[in-house]
């Protein structure tokens, strides 16, 4: 009885931790969007596209990805950066497994603009957290 009480605890411990960490990694995705959308001159209307997980459309929106993406280390000269995902995963609450299937399916992904390639493994990312059941359907 004492082992499984001790086994709930563990559990609600770890699950009030991940969301807390949700709730960090979140606010600070907004945080970073919005300091780079000062540097790409992305409108409102962009930001707030991003900040819903809906693709950007115009070219500035798709900077501002490129920024925050090159900014938290996972993408570099338009290409996943693998040591940096790696890295921002353990700061992240979406497990090594799905990391490292984010990686597989998109590591491929690029273009010579630096911009849309963020944009493309941005996609790319959604896609694989949604084949993970981590993301909601649109």
């Amino acid at each position: 009885m004492k082992l499984l009480l001790s086994l709930i605890l563990i559990a609600t411990v770890v699950l009030h931790s991940q969301a807390k960490t949700r709730e960090e990694m979140k606010a600070k995705w907004h945080e970073l969007a919005k300091e780079c959308q000062k540097t790409t001159g992305a409108s409102d209307d962009e930001l707030e596209k991003i900040l819903s997980h809906a693709k950007p459309e115009t070219h500035e929106g798709k900077c501002m990805i490129s920024c925050a993406f090159e900014t938290m280390g996972v993408v570099k000269d338009g290409k996943i950066n693998k040591d940096g995902l790696e890295a921002w995963q353990k700061e992240s609450p979406i497990p090594d497994d799905v990391i490292q299937m984010a990686i597989t399916d998109c590591e491929d992904v690029t273009d010579d603009d630096h911009c849309e390639a963020a944009a493309k493994i941005g996609h790319c990312f959604k896609d694989t957290l949604k084949k993970a059941g981590l993301f909601p359907d649109d």
